[in-house]
């Protein structure tokens, strides 16, 4: 089967997160000398998350695009995960008097995006490509 323009979508966004998790985290801990305000466990932990986050983020848009049921199914629970948090943020943000734009800004970036992978996820044809098939859809054909 034909890959779905909307699979090639969600690989790139996660594909490219997972580089920029990677990027940050070899900034952060090249320049975390600079950051006298972290002790030595929250860089370390802080760190260790972006590496981690990074390289999921490459495998799991490395599964997408090869159509791996894992890579959807993992897609799929991260960015509606994401979406709950992510406006679970806002509201925090804003009911708490803590509605700075900056404090704004990555809520909104990650809401956005884990909305665009969900879009991406959800049609017929890209479930099909992954094998995740409404046997409903299939009954009819």
């Amino acid at each position: 089967m034909k890959r779905p323009g909307a699979v090639l979508v969600a690989s790139v966004i996660y594909i490219i997160l997972g580089v920029i998790s990677l990027i940050l985290a070899f900034i952060f801990l090249a320049f975390s000398h600079l950051i006298s305000e972290l002790a030595a466990k929250p860089k370390v932990f802080i760190v260790s998350v972006l590496l981690i986050n990074g390289v999921a983020g490459l495998i799991v848009g490395n599964g997408i695009y090869n159509g791996k049921r894992w890579g959807w199914l993992f897609a799929f629970l991260s960015s509606a995960a994401g979406v709950f948090t992510s406006i679970s943020s806002l509201i925090a943000y804003l009911t708490g008097g803590f509605a700075e734009l900056l404090m704004l800004i990555a809520p909104l970036i990650a809401l956005l995006l884990d909305l665009i992978i969900l879009a991406c996820m959800l049609p017929a044809t890209t479930r099909k490509y992954f094998r995740f098939i409404n046997p409903q859809i299939d009954q009819s054909q």
